[in-house]
């Protein structure tokens, strides 16, 4: 394999050599032929840019060293290869080589920097028609990501060789072309070294998964271009440093001009001329020929900018730099463009600044993923996941773990999303080993460089980020200070230099820990105690914003209310970062032709991590989780609280940074017992960013009735469309209950007095009117509710103390879950209670009524500790079933996942209507989004389809609820504010599948109603369910009232 060698014989396993012939990094320029196609920023315009994206030729090996040379040759036959899409990874393209997920273990059992023999390699072969007038130019080809190293061989010759799958490479292949068609050829090689620096919570794909393109430039060129564009101290005017590095390919002597021009986003020149700097030649500064030597020349401009519009998350103005290379007769070599936008980032007293204002981080994590196409993501589902983030109220996203698609970049300078930018490293199954091995230096150095030269004109990254869980050492404390040399207008971000010295154990206490690395205090997964004792206690400058926290796998993000508290009412936390944005679940289609979405161990790998990847706020197909309404609500811009209620009297907050309420239109609608009353819409807000205004509504009159709840909403809503959203789009709610008081439940009447008693040697009847209640003499279970001879309930009636586990409360796919709520659950037998003994008592009066006492004793594994279960059932003379419970649990048990009981319909009890939280699941650790009303729905709606089913589609605070079928009808009230969930799917049936589409469907419906269930919290990879939202074993009583018709 002799084409392959140079000083080393694999450069694949060999960290010290990133990369053969690769150029040097530079940022996203395009060269253009004309000063109007630069400024329209159109690359398909220019005669000097070619896509080779498309359909390419391939074929897959066992290893890099199965390759033949031959395939790399012009002469090659590659007519009966496969043919494949670029950009595309060949793991989602069904060549046989499959994804394989894991978190922090690597894919393969070895050390660094070895791979294993079997390395699936791939050859990819293309061709292309040289573009006339090319021949006499400098020809570049260029790849924005390859998984994970490569070589390019043009025409049979070798072009270069590269590692780093997230940062562009680019090779000069100017002496490699013929005239008409050209041959190109990759060798992508699936495990490298890189691998180790890419263990990211993600799936390990493979292949060309960034776009491929050529440019052509004269012998003269523009090489790379940084605009730093800041405010003054006053933060009113702007000051533009320009920084260009001009490169001649062949020493040309002659002179060029260079002219700078800004234009803002109207097209107009904001500059009064264009400023012109001489470069080549002999330069200003120079004296001696001698010195005319060196083939690139930078060019240094300065400008002030009156009153620049600013740019931030709420404002995201752009303007456009567009530079022009001239010669000495003033005829245009080459324009490119970027565009910018004037900002000012900085860290004072403990706060994160932009243009002088302490913004609140309101972030998620987003890795690049696609469920059809793995690592390669369209622009089109880009603007999806911004539009999303925009319309949820998100303003900040971390790139995790690596710098994602460029155009991502240019997608967050438009709309306004505040960005971290993190190099592409992260050696988490070597937490503290690489970091300080001097041999990962050369990679280290070349993957942070590569990301701050690429993106470092785009306003929206605030913070450059060191990578994600690798440890803490010599190389980050290296990379770091290149960055402050080169970049001083943005601040570092490293998570791992504020842990103690091994391991990953928890962040320090300690003043200044690592601030070498990093500026921001950034943690994850803090408790909010932790991070209340951090700013509290802790003499350090830098502010507190979590890289990670409120981690969203399955039915997740509890206490997110609990965070948002602290970040608004402790200086010095200014928020985080969800972990993670998508379920990162890929399309898969099982034996029986249907399609679900796949996770860790799918694809029959055995090394994977289960479904940990499945942890997003969005399914794959960017539909909301509703968490996403939690958050929406929590991070919303606007705020509205009562200020008098005599008087009517409302304080509206502005809680944005930049922007007035004036393009905000407000409406309140009132509501009695959920139904609509009386409604205003409210124009002609005004409050300035930061500022309150107080305004007074008129509302009718509302009666002082026990049994009458009144609640107002409030709703704000933009006037016009926003790029993101349609006009009338809701950025912000608020329910108040009125007059402030708590809920008020239907009063209970008085026990019916003809009640019929049919008792029987294995049925005991209750009957009064058209309806029945039976009771099983041999099971002591209350059995079954009917009216007029049609089955309402259908099942026994049994105490519920377990949830299908979601995957806070324990992961099913991993060991180590003893100490989880699901672990102890099934260690105490909760999850398959047992009847110790049972007793079934009539007791009858003289005035004709009837009760029945059923009494259960239920154990798990352990038959001395015991749960109690005393049911008493009693008709009242409205035709409600009263049935009292008084539930005792013994004390020695775990914390339970609720207290309650369950039952079953009768079949196809679909229609559902409800008067309480809605319209979404809701939690009592997850409810600050769910306003009480009257809603209506179906059983069907209430299952929300988390990709690992578990618990889902409960309701908080419920006054009643009610089923039917269109011939009966279920009515259900508690003497307390219930929460209830309906489904067709047991929670047995939802803990033993897998995959939704494995769920088998009962035609009853399954009716839960709990006095609590345990909130939802963010256990799989956080603090555990807070303790003011667990349920502990202990002595319970409650009553529920259940009406057939």
């Amino acid at each position: 394999m002799a084409h392959f060698l140079n000083h080393l014989a694999k450069p694949w396993q060999s960290p010290e050599l990133p990369a053969i012939n690769k150029l040097c990094p530079r940022a996203t320029l395009y060269p253009y032929d004309s000063v109007e196609k630069a400024l329209a920023r159109d690359r398909e315009a220019s005669p000097w840019f070619e896509s080779l994206d498309g359909q390419w030729k391939f074929k897959l090996y066992d290893s890099p060293e199965q390759v033949p040379e031959s395939d790399f040759s012009i002469d090659c036959d590659d007519a009966h290869w496969r043919v494949l899409t670029v950009p595309g990874n060949w793991t989602m393209q069904d060549v046989g080589d499959k994804p394989q997920y894991t978190n922090v273990q690597m894919p393969f059992v070895l050390n660094p920097p070895m791979v294993p023999e079997h390395n699936p390699s791939g050859v990819y072969r293309c061709q292309f028609e040289l573009q006339q007038g090319w021949d006499k130019r400098r020809t570049v080809i260029h790849f924005g990501g390859v998984e994970s190293a490569f070589y390019v061989y043009v025409n049979g010759e070798q072009a270069g060789f590269a590692k780093d799958s997230r940062t562009p490479a680019e090779f000069d292949i100017t002496n490699l072309l013929q005239s008409g068609t050209n041959h190109i050829a990759v060798l992508v090689i699936r495990w490298s070294d890189g691998t180790y620096l890419e263990d990211q919570d993600h799936w390990f794909m493979a292949g060309i998964h960034r776009e491929v393109y050529l440019y052509s430039t004269d012998s003269a060129y523009i090489q790379d271009l940084f605009a730093k564009a800041g405010l003054d101290d006053d933060y009113q005017n702007g000051h533009l440093n320009v920084k260009l590095k001009v490169e001649n390919c062949i020493g040309d002597q002659r002179k060029f001009n260079v002219d700078v021009t800004l234009y803002n986003a109207q097209g107009l020149r904001v500059l009064d001329k264009p400023r012109a700097k001489q470069c080549f030649g002999i330069p200003i500064t120079h004296t001696s020929a001698e010195q005319l030597k060196p083939l690139d020349h930078n060019v240094r401009l300065n400008f002030d900018v009156s009153r620049p519009l600013q740019w931030s998350s709420e404002t995201p103005n752009l303007y456009t730099l567009l530079v022009t290379l001239r010669d000495e007769q003033g005829v245009l070599v080459e324009s490119v463009s970027t565009r910018i936008g004037f900002r000012r980032v900085e860290i004072r007293d403990k706060q994160l600044l932009v243009n002088n204002k302490a913004v609140m981080i309101k972030g998620v994590n987003r890795h690049d993923h696609d469920p059809q196409t793995g690592k390669t993501v369209s622009r089109a589902t880009m603007i999806k996941d911004i539009e999303l983030l925009k319309q949820f109220n998100f303003n900040a996203v971390r790139t995790a773990h690596y710098p994602n698609d460029v155009q991502w970049y240019d997608l967050c300078d438009e709309y306004g999303i505040y960005l971290v930018d993190e190099a592409n490293i992260e050696c988490h199954d070597y937490y503290d080993q690489l970091c300080r091995d001097t041999r990962w230096l050369p990679s280290f150095i070349d993957r942070v460089t590569r990301m701050v030269h690429r993106d470092k004109n785009h306003p929206s990254i605030i913070m450059w980020s060191l990578g994600n869980e690798s440890g803490y050492g010599a190389n980050h404390d290296a990379v770091a200070g290149w960055i402050r040399g080169f970049d001083d207008s943005r601040v570092l971000h490293y998570e791992g230099a504020t842990r103690l010295e091994y391991g990953q154990a928890e962040s320090s206490m300690e003043p200044g820990r690592g601030s070498l690395a990093t500026d921001v205090y950034c943690p994850m997964y803090p408790t909010i105690e932790q991070m209340i004792e951090w700013v509290s206690s802790v003499d350090d400058p830098r502010p507190y914003i979590s890289c990670e926290y409120s981690h969203a796998m399955g039915n997740s993000n509890g206490s997110l209310k609990d965070y948002w508290h602290a970040f608004e009412n402790y200086h010095g936390l200014q928020g985080g970062f969800i972990w993670d944005w998508v379920d990162q679940g890929l399309n898969a289609v099982d034996e029986n032709g249907q399609t679900y979405w796949a996770y860790g161990g799918d694809f029959g790998e055995s090394i994977h991590d289960f479904d940990f990847c499945i942890n997003g706020l969005i399914w794959p197909d960017r539909t909301p989780h509703p968490a996403m309404y939690e958050f929406k609500k929590l991070a919303q811009p606007v705020a509205i609280t009562l200020s008098s209620w005599k008087e009517r009297q409302f304080s509206i907050h502005n809680k944005h940074d930049f922007i007035d309420l004036e393009g905000i239109e407000a409406q309140w609608s009132l509501f009695k017992n959920g139904q609509l009353l009386a409604k205003e819409v409210v124009s002609g807000l005004k409050a300035a960013p930061g500022e309150t205004a107080v305004l007074s509504i008129s509302l009718p009159e509302l009666n002082q009735d026990s049994q009458i709840e009144y609640h107002l909403n409030w709703e704000f809503r933009y006037k016009q469309a926003q790029p993101w959203c349609c006009a009338g789009h809701i950025i912000a709610s608020e329910q108040f209950s009125l007059p402030a008081a708590t809920v008020q439940l239907q009063q209970s009447s008085s026990y019916a007095k003809a009640v019929q008693v049919i008792d029987s040697e294995d049925r005991l009847v209750l009957r009064f009117g058209d309806c029945e209640a039976s009771f099983s003499r041999s099971t002591h279970c209350f059995m079954a509710l009917s009216c007029n001879e049609l089955p309402i309930l259908d099942s026994a009636l049994q105490l519920n103390l377990w949830r299908a586990t979601t995957d806070n409360d324990g992961i099913r796919g991993w060991d180590g879950q003893d100490d989880k709520p699901m672990g102890l659950w099934q260690a105490a037998g909760l999850d398959n209670l047992q009847l110790k003994s049972s007793s079934l008592k009539l007791y009858q009066a003289d005035v004709g009524q009837a009760s029945v006492e059923v009494h259960h004793v239920w154990v798990g594994r352990d038959p001395n500790k015991e749960a109690i279960h005393i049911q008493r059932y009693q008709f009242l003379d409205n035709g409600e079933l009263e049935i009292q419970n008084l539930i005792d649990i013994d004390q020695r048990l775990p914390s339970l996942a609720r207290v309650g009981i369950r039952f079953n319909t009768g079949p196809h009890f679909e229609n559902l209507q409800w008067f309480g939280r809605g319209p979404f699941e809701n939690y009592r650790d997850r409810d600050a989004a769910a306003f009480v009303g009257l809603y209506q729905s179906s059983v069907d709606a209430q299952f929300v389809p988390y990709i690992l089913p578990q618990e889902n589609g409960n309701k908080t605070d419920v006054r009643w609820f009610s089923l039917d079928n269109g011939l009966s009808r279920l009515s259900i009230r508690g003497d307390y504010a219930m929460e209830f969930g309906v489904s067709h799917f047991s929670s047995q049936e939802l803990y033993q599948k897998r995959h939704v589409h494995e769920l088998i469907a009962n035609d009853q419906t399954i009716i839960s109603i709990d006095y609590q269930q345990r909130g939802v919290g963010t256990g799989s990879c956080g603090p555990q369910t807070r303790d003011e939202y667990t349920v502990e074993p202990d002595a319970y009583q409650f009553k529920v009232y259940l009406k057939a018709e």
